[in-house]
């Protein structure tokens, strides 16, 4: 069977396209600036006599350099297929499907014509370490979903998911030299939704979630990008299947980068939290570090409560994720069990709340908003401002949105009801030593349904003989001349049995 005969044509930006003969492809320039790169094209095709807007596509040259139009290294405004030097990729998964439904035979010469590397290994192998292709071709979240799944829209293969990645420290720019590894694949009847860091106060892993923010925000790979002013030591091995990050952190001093919020190109990546960006910042961040920024100031109370109202108001205009958040508001907030739906949406109802509950109303809120399939949710220490029971609440809310969207998330916490429900084979226990040299290790034992007094010393390394209250006995002893009956009558005669227990040992090792 003979190929179809395609002609392809440049036209500049604000170009009228005019009418051509079928089979003709149009790539409009738009000269969009990816931080130096200008690979953006926008393309239509001329097909049954009609003209069809198939969606956005980059190119980019092989030796191409900062600020240099692609156009520059076409002699042509006309070319039949593009040599070895260039490398395409369709900006959205409907870019494919629209050259797919329009005709098999066709969309295939096409993507081949314009040596697109999504349906092309070789042709990826050779582009995907260059950053032309990691700064421009795959800036967008809707590129690198795409870039995963043209295959599975075009030949109907099986999409090849990716739900690992080592977060790699050992290069000589590091202070550190070690490397974590996330890993989220189902292998078992395990739940394998959440990853769990834990460890004490210090040693890295908020910084670490913020680096892989960074990194998969900025996928470079390496340790530094042309996207941002925010450094990081760090290196991705891969690319992971996560097509929209949402960092989640009430805490003032976070390290995550905020991001700009008002530029629709870039990967899908949202913070919920307490810090903002300076309200200056718009007129003083160049474009090469306008995207995201950890130069931040604190959000006002109505910054926060203008966040909640957005997300209502988002929320209630979708009747699965409106059912949803009306039910978890019920299981968080017992005054709501018989509210209308009203009530439900209105941000009066803040005005009610305690600190806690409204740090509790921001985050699920913002997630119901915010998760959408194959996202990967960074959370900074959930326990923060909450009561256990709300902790315990919120967590199983969490799993609940996680498995409804195929999403996953890295959790940083101290907090042993967190750890209880993720098995130990997901937890990651990082460590500091004399020399303030970090290196991690797992569990050694099953987390997952252990006790909370187990998982406290165990895990998170709180042994009995450093708790305060012991110390507090040894005074109260030393104070009444070892008399343990003052002791006991200071409480009230209403120590637990465990209390009484530990005054006993004490008064016995003290020679009595």
């Amino acid at each position: 069977m003979a190929k179809p005969n395609i002609h392809f044509k440049i036209i500049p930006r604000m170009t009228a396209t005019g009418r051509h003969p079928n089979n003709t492809v149009i790539l409009q320039e738009d000269r969009w600036n990816d931080f130096g790169y200008q690979t953006l094209f926008q393309m239509y095709l001329f097909h049954d006599n009609e003209k069809i807007a198939v969606g956005d596509v980059k190119i980019c040259e092989k030796n191409q350099g900062d600020r240099v139009p692609l156009g520059t290294f076409f002699d042509l405004t006309n070319f039949n297929e593009l040599s070895d030097d260039f490398c395409s990729l369709g900006q959205s998964t409907e870019y494919y499907r629209i050259l797919i439904n329009l005709n098999h035979d066709i969309a295939i010469e096409i993507l081949k014509r314009l040596r697109d590397c999504s349906i092309d290994k070789n042709i990826y192998d050779n582009f995907k370490e260059l950053n032309v292709f990691r700064t421009s071709l795959l800036r967008l979240s809707s590129a690198a979903e795409a870039l995963d799944k043209a295959r599975s829209i075009i030949f109907g293969e099986q999409q090849e998911v990716v739900r690992h990645f080592t977060l790699d420290y050992r290069n000589s720019e590091s202070q550190f030299d070690d490397y974590i590894v996330f890993d989220f694949e189902k292998t078992s009847l395990l739940p394998s939704q959440i990853n769990l860091l834990v460890g004490e106060n210090g040693v890295g892993k908020t910084r670490m979630m913020s680096d892989i923010a960074f990194l998969m925000t900025n996928y470079s790979g390496g340790q530094t990008s042309a996207q941002s002013d925010i450094p990081t030591e760090a290196r991705l091995d891969q690319r992971p299947s996560f097509y929209r990050l949402i960092a989640i952190s009430f805490n003032a001093f976070d390290h995550f980068a905020i991001p700009k919020g008002s530029d629709d190109r870039d990967f899908e990546y949202y913070y919920r939290g307490l810090r903002a960006r300076p309200s200056d910042s718009n007129d003083t961040e160049s474009e090469a570090n306008a995207v995201q920024s950890r130069h931040t100031e604190l959000k006002s109370l109505s910054k926060l409560l203008s966040e909640i109202s957005d997300s209502m108001a988002a929320i209630s205009k979708d009747s699965q994720r409106s059912e949803m958040y009306k039910d978890f508001c019920r299981r968080i907030f017992p005054k709501w069990l018989y509210a209308d739906d009203e009530e439900f949406f209105d941000i009066a109802i803040y005005n009610e709340l305690s600190a806690g509950q409204r740090i509790c109303l921001n985050i699920v809120s913002g997630l119901v908003q915010l998760i959408d399939n194959e996202s990967l949710i960074l959370f900074d220490e959930p326990e923060n401002h909450l009561h256990p029971m709300m902790m315990s609440t919120i967590m199983n809310i969490f799993f609940d949105l996680l498995n409804q969207y195929s999403a996953c998330a890295i959790i940083a916490s101290h907090s042993p009801i967190v750890a209880q429900q993720v098995p130990s084979r997901y937890v990651q226990v990082i460590h500091r030593d004399d020399y303030f040299s970090r290196f991690i290790t797992p569990p050694n034992f099953e987390t997952f349904g252990a006790g909370v007094d187990e998982l406290t010393s165990q895990l998170f390394e709180a042994h009995e003989y450093e708790r305060d209250y012991r110390h507090l006995f040894m005074k109260m002893l030393s104070d009444t001349g070892d008399n343990i009956a003052a002791v006991e009558e200071a409480f009230g005669g209403e120590l637990t049995p465990n209390a009484r227990m530990v005054l006993r040992q004490i008064y016995k090792s003290r020679g009595n």
